[in-house]
């Protein structure tokens, strides 16, 4: 008996499997440049899926949430400078491909300028209550009304920052919450949660950017 595999279908095996152990080596190696370096599996995969539209004559579709994004923040901002810094905001690829959804929100008066941000002590509590995903982002949102970031074409995650100054942020991914924290020469530790045995123990990683 023969087989005969699709190329779509080999792609997106290939394309599966580059995800998962990427995401596996990142996740299970304190000494992978986790969690700044996702970008590159986003771009991978948003170019493999862009070379593959252009190769079957269809345009790029980014899907309705991505649409709904700088699109609508655009629509709601009033004045030219608000509008500039949500296009600030969206050539901002420096996490990957997805959304600065809390600045954005805050340019068009949809969030207050003052919004509290999730604390360590918030996210001991909330992963101590809830254990799938969307239940915990839902408890993050309550506080900080919305994830600093969002997105990922080939990792998805949400991302809280803890500060302004970004040094230390809270990860959701599907399998876990992950607080990671920048020292003063841009090295990253994972600080692994209390309740949640499950995460990898803390070290080291690359410098954000490299």
């Amino acid at each position: 008996m023969k087989f005969h595999f699709s190329k779509t279908f080999v792609f997106f095996i290939v394309a599966g499997l580059f995800c998962l152990s990427t995401t596996a080596y990142a996740l299970g190696n304190s000494n992978a440049p986790f969690p700044w370096k996702l970008h590159q599996v986003d771009e991978f995969v948003d170019q493999q899926i862009h070379e593959k539209d252009i190769r079957e004559g269809r345009v790029n579709l980014k899907g309705p949430e991505a649409e709904q994004g700088y699109s609508y923040y655009l629509k709601k901002a009033v004045t030219a400078e608000q509008k500039s810094k949500i296009k600030e905001l969206e050539m901002d690829k420096s996490l990957g491909l997805g959304e600065w959804k809390r600045e954005a929100m805050r340019i068009i008066g949809e969030l207050k300028m003052d919004s509290p941000r999730v604390t360590r002590a918030d996210a001991e509590e909330i992963i101590g209550k809830y254990k799938d995903e969307t239940s915990i982002k839902d408890a993050f949102n309550l506080i900080a009304g919305a994830p600093d970031w969002e997105g990922g074409s080939g990792i998805s995650r949400s991302i809280y920052f803890m500060d302004d100054e970004r040094k230390e942020a809270i990860y959701v991914f599907s399998n876990g919450v992950y607080h990671v924290v920048n020292d003063q020469n841009g090295k990253q530790t994972m600080v692994p949660f209390e309740r949640d045995g499950s995460l990898p123990k803390p070290g080291t990683t690359a410098q954000p950017g490299n």
